[in-house]
């Protein structure tokens, strides 16, 4: 017989073929589309993927701040000196580093710990 614990800890974490890994990676990426669709639909009684919907919800308003900041950093350099429109596909990239990573971690099983968001999102749970 199987004790509780056990199993919700098996919930938790889906085997590697889950398309519930796959949704949770794309969350991370693709925030706040990706997110908004998996808590309206599909993560109503699943806590791994209402856990990650909401953490990555959670990563959009960092995300939308940070690719501001880099579009106007990338204006006021080009405003500057035009040579550094050389550099607009290497910064553009940045605020999807993060997600990026995340999403690559929750693909492959691991658990993604942001370091304010996940305590909210863990609460909200």
């Amino acid at each position: 017989m199987h004790d509780p614990i056990d199993r919700r800890a098996a919930e938790q974490t889906p085997a590697d073929d889950d398309p519930r890994r796959l949704t949770a990676a794309l969350g991370y990426v693709f925030t706040p589309v990706v997110p908004l669709l998996t808590l309206a639909n599909a993560a109503r009684d699943d806590h791994f993927s209402r856990r990650h919907a909401i953490q990555a919800l959670l990563w959009a308003v960092p995300f939308v701040l940070l690719l501001f900041a880099t579009v106007l950093a990338l204006v006021l350099l080009v405003r500057d000196d035009f040579l550094f429109i050389c550099l607009m596909p290497l910064l553009i990239v940045v605020p999807f580093l993060p997600g990026a990573f995340w999403a690559r971690r929750v693909y492959l099983g691991g658990d993604v710990t942001i370091p304010i968001i996940s305590s909210i999102a863990a609460s909200r749970v």
